[in-house]
């Protein structure tokens, strides 16, 4: 079952605009924020994202290279430079660690 409204609003937050190419550059969202086509498309840019990551930093842990996911769907991958700088580009400075703290907070209250 593919959540619906609010609660896929607390899940994803706000995913309106990602960036994906290297550089920063945003792409067009497909559908509306809370419809299954942008649900989709998010998740490819991840899974992108992900195997980029992966063979940038190969000798990152798992937990690194998720963190550098998350910087890289936010700013690009082309900001990723360091793991000691992960989120230096990223949205208030910290986006990787927000999304992980928001993970960890809604597996705990399983409120969604």
């Amino acid at each position: 079952m593919v959540p619906q409204g609010k609660q896929l609003e607390r899940i994803m937050g706000t995913t309106a605009k990602v960036d994906v190419n290297p550089d920063g550059g945003a792409h067009d969202p497909e559908g509306d924020w809370d419809s299954e086509e942008h649900l989709s498309q998010a998740t490819e840019i991840l899974v992108d994202f992900i195997k980029i990551i992966q063979n940038k930093f190969p000798n990152w842990s798992r937990e690194q290279q998720l963190k550098g996911l998350f910087a890289a769907y936010n700013v690009g991958d082309g900001k990723v430079k360091n793991y000691k700088a992960v989120d230096y580009y990223t949205t208030h400075g910290d986006y990787s660690n927000d999304v992980v703290a928001r993970a960890h907070w809604y597996k705990e209250k399983r409120d969604y």
